[in-house]
């Protein structure tokens, strides 16, 4: 028998750090947000998400970043509110000027009463093409949440060429923002949940759910809070196959 070639697949696991977000004396959440960032930024650490976890409180996810030149660079503030437009065309509209000059969507937080807060990242590369969009969802108390999401981001993904950015709003009718796909192959996209907190005996943690998917291979993405107000949380892996040693022949 002729010697054969196989390929071997593996997964890129990245290492994860969550930190609550909390306000200093007299300190607004823009000003907290920059903060942690700047911190986190010069030890080495990237900002995938803002979270809310089981017990209602903002966690910041990070990921250690591999090989980096530079830290990442952040643009942290408030979503203008045009009422002509209306909640999602607003964010859209800050969204698309951002884009302009090289800074993509990261996270985008509810602000409890003012103007929700936009995180985002500059890239090394022109986004002057780059487009985007809005894809509202419509989900149920206890209808097929999981694979609405999915569905939609494959949809996202192969059809309009776009990834997920973040989602905004949350509850029945979660928002996903997706920007002009900029990954060189496609991922694939899980949906978890954490249980618990105020609702039920306490069974899954937010940061014990991101580890225990951290360890498969998948990435924090997105989140949002369901329509149980239970923290639903989008993941992304990219799968490498690597040619494997030729199998010898007996």
């Amino acid at each position: 028998m002729e010697n054969a070639a196989s390929t071997s697949t593996r997964f890129l696991r990245l290492e994860n750090f969550i930190e609550p977000l909390r306000r200093r004396p007299a300190e607004s959440n823009v000003e907290a947000i920059k903060r942690v960032l700047a911190a986190r930024a010069k030890a080495g650490w990237e900002l995938v998400d803002v979270c809310q976890d089981e017990l209602r409180v903002s966690k910041l996810v990070f990921h250690r970043l591999v090989d980096a030149i530079e830290p990442p660079v952040y643009g942290v503030g408030e979503i203008p509110f045009d009422e002509s437009l209306g909640s999602v065309r607003s964010t859209l509209k800050y969204l698309d000027l951002c884009l302009k000059h090289n800074f993509v969507p990261v996270a985008i937080i509810e602000n409890f009463g003012r103007k929700p807060i936009a995180v985002l990242r500059k890239v090394n590369h022109s986004c002057a093409e780059s487009k985007v969009v809005a894809v509202p969802l419509t989900l149920t108390a206890f209808g097929r949440k999981r694979e609405l999401v999915k569905e939609a981001l494959f949809e996202l993904q192969t059809a309009r060429g776009m990834s997920l950015a973040c989602v905004i709003h949350g509850g029945l009718k979660p928002v996903l923002i997706a920007v002009t796909n900029e990954h060189d192959q496609p991922y694939d996209y899980l949906v978890d949940q954490a249980f618990g907190g105020f609702y039920k005996n306490q069974a899954t943690r937010l940061e014990d759910l991101i580890q225990a998917r951290s360890e498969e291979g998948w990435h924090v993405c997105a989140s949002f809070v369901d329509p149980m107000q239970w923290p639903c949380v989008i993941f992304e892996r990219e799968t490498i196959t690597t040619p494997a040693l030729p199998l010898q022949s007996a």
